[in-house]
């Protein structure tokens, strides 16, 4: 078990979830059960990573493991792009996190490496890695300010070119904007 202490936050982070029992000082309720996480460790595929982050009164647990996700799932190109998950292993829709301060959860996620979803969570956080998503099938994209087209307008041409070969002529799932070079 591994244990950080960053902006007076501690951070401890273990592989296995009954290392961190005794740093966990609140009853957890369902799903966040030792029983349910050692079943997740057991027969699940992911190799799951479990962090507890504790400062003053706020304290946050949450489960992570790492998907290489397919940006472009329901067109042509296949480009994966390895991100860390925050969320359950399995389809739940809880989110992958228990707290009892929100704003401290994403705190505590910028210490992870890399792009960051967080799977079934109410509202976006002001946090540029980070994602969120449902469990299946939708993710959403914040944008960093204005438009989608603004957005697209923005991007390199080798990215718009990319894109439009993938939609040009097609229905968009969703991306309705204005494609151009």
């Amino acid at each position: 078990m591994e244990q950080l202490k960053l902006k007076e936050i501690s951070y401890y982070i273990s592989e296995n979830f009954d290392d961190l029992a005794p740093y966990i000082d609140v009853e957890l309720p369902y799903p966040f059960t030792s029983s349910m996480f050692n079943l997740l460790k057991k027969e699940n595929l992911y190799p799951q990573k479990y962090y507890f982050c504790k400062r003053n009164d706020s304290y946050a647990l949450f489960v992570t493991y790492i998907e290489k996700l397919n940006i472009f799932t329901y067109g042509k190109a296949d480009i994966r792009v390895k991100v860390t998950v925050v969320g359950y292993p399995c389809s739940l829709c809880y989110p992958g996190y228990y707290t009892n301060d929100r704003e401290f959860v994403f705190e505590c996620v910028k210490i992870l490496k890399g792009p960051v979803l967080v799977l079934n969570n109410d509202e976006l956080p002001e946090l540029k890695k980070v994602s969120i998503g449902e469990t299946l099938p939708t993710c959403l994209l914040t944008l960093p300010e204005g438009t989608f087209d603004e957005y697209f307008l923005s991007m390199r041409y080798p990215y718009r070119r990319r894109i439009n070969t993938l939609f040009l002529g097609k229905q968009t799932n969703g991306f309705d904007g204005l494609f151009v070079d």
